[in-house]
Protein backbone atom coordinates (compact mmCIF):
# COMPACT_ATOMS: atom_id res chain seq x y z
CA UNK A 1 0.00 0.00 0.00
CA UNK A 2 3.17 2.38 1.08
CA UNK A 3 4.45 2.18 -3.00
CA UNK A 4 0.58 3.26 -4.36
CA UNK A 5 0.59 6.29 -2.08
CA UNK A 6 4.41 6.93 -3.06
CA UNK A 7 3.34 6.69 -6.85
CA UNK A 8 -0.10 8.33 -6.55
CA UNK A 9 2.19 11.29 -4.45
CA UNK A 10 4.98 11.06 -7.60
CA UNK A 11 1.90 11.12 -10.17
CA UNK A 12 0.52 14.54 -8.53
CA UNK A 13 3.66 16.72 -8.18
CA UNK A 14 4.23 16.08 -11.74
CA UNK A 15 0.57 17.00 -12.52
CA UNK A 16 1.03 20.21 -10.53
CA UNK A 17 4.29 21.06 -12.27
CA UNK A 18 3.10 20.15 -15.60
CA UNK A 19 -0.40 21.50 -15.49
CA UNK A 20 -0.58 23.84 -18.00
CA UNK A 21 1.18 21.94 -20.28
CA UNK A 22 -1.02 19.24 -20.05
CA UNK A 23 -4.05 21.17 -20.15
CA UNK A 24 -3.17 23.00 -23.43
CA UNK A 25 -2.36 19.52 -24.76
CA UNK A 26 -5.92 18.22 -23.63
CA UNK A 27 -7.37 21.09 -25.19
CA UNK A 28 -5.89 21.21 -28.32
CA UNK A 29 -5.92 17.40 -28.72
CA UNK A 30 -9.63 17.30 -27.88
CA UNK A 31 -10.67 20.33 -30.31
CA UNK A 32 -9.24 18.70 -33.09
CA UNK A 33 -10.13 15.55 -32.24
CA UNK A 34 -13.85 16.83 -32.29
CA UNK A 35 -13.38 19.17 -35.34
CA UNK A 36 -11.56 17.01 -37.44
CA UNK A 37 -8.75 19.01 -37.48
CA UNK A 38 -5.42 18.02 -38.35
CA UNK A 39 -3.38 17.23 -35.01
CA UNK A 40 -0.08 17.23 -36.01
CA UNK A 41 1.96 20.03 -36.30
CA UNK A 42 4.54 19.23 -38.79
CA UNK A 43 2.11 18.10 -41.28
CA UNK A 44 0.28 21.54 -41.14
CA UNK A 45 3.33 23.24 -41.28
CA UNK A 46 5.37 21.63 -44.19
CA UNK A 47 2.71 18.66 -45.40
CA UNK A 48 4.68 15.69 -44.32
CA UNK A 49 4.16 13.43 -41.72
CA UNK A 50 6.21 13.15 -38.67
CA UNK A 51 7.39 10.38 -36.96
CA UNK A 52 4.78 10.38 -34.29
CA UNK A 53 2.26 11.06 -36.70
CA UNK A 54 -0.72 8.71 -36.02
CA UNK A 55 -0.07 7.93 -32.72
CA UNK A 56 -2.92 10.56 -31.83
CA UNK A 57 -5.47 8.13 -33.30
CA UNK A 58 -3.76 5.13 -32.33
CA UNK A 59 -4.28 6.37 -28.49
CA UNK A 60 -8.08 7.04 -29.35
CA UNK A 61 -8.15 3.61 -31.00
CA UNK A 62 -7.01 2.09 -28.00
CA UNK A 63 -9.27 3.67 -25.44
CA UNK A 64 -11.89 1.67 -28.29
CA UNK A 65 -9.90 -1.46 -27.34
CA UNK A 66 -9.20 -1.33 -30.91
CA UNK A 67 -6.10 -2.69 -31.07
CA UNK A 68 -5.43 -3.62 -34.59
CA UNK A 69 -6.59 -0.41 -35.50
CA UNK A 70 -4.05 1.21 -32.85
CA UNK A 71 -0.89 -0.69 -34.50
CA UNK A 72 -1.86 0.68 -38.04
CA UNK A 73 -1.75 3.96 -36.90
CA UNK A 74 1.10 3.81 -34.62
CA UNK A 75 2.76 0.34 -33.92
CA UNK A 76 4.78 2.31 -30.83
CA UNK A 77 1.62 3.37 -29.11
CA UNK A 78 2.00 -0.06 -26.84
CA UNK A 79 5.19 1.51 -26.20
CA UNK A 80 3.66 5.24 -24.87
CA UNK A 81 2.57 3.80 -21.43
CA UNK A 82 5.89 2.64 -20.67
CA UNK A 83 8.03 5.92 -21.93
CA UNK A 84 4.95 7.73 -19.96
CA UNK A 85 5.68 5.92 -16.59
CA UNK A 86 9.70 6.27 -17.15
CA UNK A 87 8.71 10.48 -17.74
CA UNK A 88 6.30 10.85 -14.65
CA UNK A 89 8.28 8.43 -11.71
CA UNK A 90 11.88 9.60 -12.90
CA UNK A 91 12.28 10.20 -9.20
CA UNK A 92 11.68 6.56 -7.89
CA UNK A 93 15.13 4.91 -7.74
CA UNK A 94 14.99 2.41 -10.45
CA UNK A 95 12.75 4.11 -12.58
CA UNK A 96 15.33 7.10 -12.03
CA UNK A 97 18.28 4.89 -13.31
CA UNK A 98 16.02 4.00 -16.62
CA UNK A 99 15.16 7.79 -17.31
CA UNK A 100 19.09 8.69 -16.66
CA UNK A 101 19.83 5.86 -19.32
CA UNK A 102 21.40 6.62 -22.60
CA UNK A 103 21.04 3.47 -23.68
CA UNK A 104 17.40 3.44 -23.28
CA UNK A 105 16.61 6.85 -24.96
CA UNK A 106 19.11 5.27 -27.71
CA UNK A 107 17.42 2.37 -27.88
CA UNK A 108 13.62 4.43 -28.07
CA UNK A 109 15.08 6.92 -30.91
CA UNK A 110 15.86 4.45 -33.08
CA UNK A 111 13.24 2.26 -32.91
CA UNK A 112 11.16 5.40 -33.65
CA UNK A 113 13.47 6.21 -36.83
CA UNK A 114 13.48 2.81 -38.02
CA UNK A 115 9.46 2.45 -37.72
CA UNK A 116 9.24 6.28 -39.15
CA UNK A 117 10.93 4.63 -42.28
CA UNK A 118 9.63 1.48 -42.55
CA UNK A 119 6.03 3.31 -42.58
CA UNK A 120 7.15 5.44 -44.95
CA UNK A 121 8.27 2.52 -47.69
CA UNK A 122 4.61 0.46 -46.49
CA UNK A 123 2.15 3.24 -45.32
CA UNK A 124 2.72 6.17 -47.28
CA UNK A 125 0.39 7.24 -49.03
CA UNK A 126 -2.16 5.81 -46.59
CA UNK A 127 -3.44 7.98 -43.56
CA UNK A 128 -1.57 8.93 -41.21
CA UNK A 129 1.38 8.94 -43.30
CA UNK A 130 -0.47 11.08 -46.27
CA UNK A 131 0.67 14.28 -47.29
CA UNK A 132 -1.42 17.49 -46.41
CA UNK A 133 -1.74 19.52 -49.32
CA UNK A 134 -3.09 22.24 -47.26
CA UNK A 135 -0.02 23.09 -45.66
CA UNK A 136 1.16 26.50 -44.21
CA UNK A 137 4.71 25.88 -46.94
CA UNK A 138 3.10 25.30 -49.78
CA UNK A 139 0.33 28.17 -48.85
CA UNK A 140 3.65 30.37 -48.63
CA UNK A 141 5.13 28.92 -51.77
CA UNK A 142 1.96 29.46 -53.71
CA UNK A 143 1.62 33.31 -52.70
CA UNK A 144 5.08 33.76 -53.21
CA UNK A 145 5.14 32.89 -56.79
CA UNK A 146 1.66 34.97 -57.67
Amino acid sequence: MKIVKEYGVLLIQFVRKNWILLLIFAVYVSVAYFCRWQTCILKLLIGYPCPGCGMTRAVFSLFRLDFAQAFYYHPLVFLLPVVLWVIVFSKRPLISKIHRSTLFWSILLVLVLVVYILRWFYVYPEIPMDYNEHNLLHFILSFLKR
